[in-house]
């Protein structure tokens, strides 16, 4: 069967051999290219940083002359933790599963009010960490130094295994790429291939998006590239 990769092009390239080991046949097809925006902050002033996202640490590695040091350093998720490792060996980071994670764990962490933080971020996020942490008399700033663009096309690969009719895969990670999914599917007029589709999905949330549109679906319960595949 024919797996759909709908991941930016680096992070898909990654993870080509995980398929491949499962007996599928992957599909490239990015949804999202990932444009990395001018980030001027002095990162010096805060003592502490915080990461959602593997995309927002490869910004800050583009910085020219960038070394950390002596930071605490804040990650959601296993593969941003490995990438936010580069940065510095003299830095103390700290890994939470997920945003729900660390909404529910940083406010607890001694003398959390004292530090300086800075999130970096991308344009579009799934959940509001800035306001949920206000809530919680946490306060933070914060910087968007990439945009992850929608990319609504199917490259022929993916149009030539729709035409088969047969059953085809697809890996979708958040709940915006499953809507440029759907949108895509519409474009191409694909609405009537929805069920030869079957999604491993990274959430239930992202899930139900794809079952409002009668796409057969199947999710993690853990956020990671490990569990996704698991369901395979």
């Amino acid at each position: 069967m024919k797996l759909i990769l709908t991941r930016p092009l680096d992070d898909s390239r990654k993870i080509l051999d995980l398929p491949r080991d499962k007996g599928y046949e992957p599909i490239i097809n990015p949804l999202l290219e990932i444009l990395y925006l001018k980030n001027n902050r002095n990162i010096d002033q805060f003592t502490s940083l915080l990461f959602t996202s593997r995309h927002a640490i490869r910004s800050l590695k583009k910085k020219k002359n960038l070394f950390l040091s002596n930071k605490k350093i804040y990650v959601c998720g296993k593969s941003t933790y490995q990438e936010a490792c580069e940065l510095g060996i003299n830095n103390e980071y700290i890994l939470f599963e997920d945003s729900t994670d660390l909404i529910n764990k940083l406010p607890k962490i001694k003398d959390i009010k004292r530090e300086n933080i800075l999130y970096l971020r991308g344009q579009h996020i799934s959940s509001n960490i800035i306001e949920s942490l206000k809530c919680k008399s946490i306060s933070l700033e914060e910087e968007i130094i990439y945009e992850a663009i929608k990319k609504d096309s199917f490259n022929q690969d993916v149009i030539n295994a729709f035409a088969k009719d047969t059953q085809l895969a697809v890996l979708i990670y958040s709940e915006r790429t499953a809507q440029i999914f759907i949108d895509t599917l519409e474009k191409y007029e694909l609405g009537n291939k929805t069920s030869i589709i079957l999604a491993y999905c990274l959430s239930k949330n992202i899930a139900q998006v794809l079952k409002r549109f009668g796409i057969s679906t199947r999710y993690s319960e853990r956020p990671t590239n490990e569990a996704i595949f698991e369901l395979i």
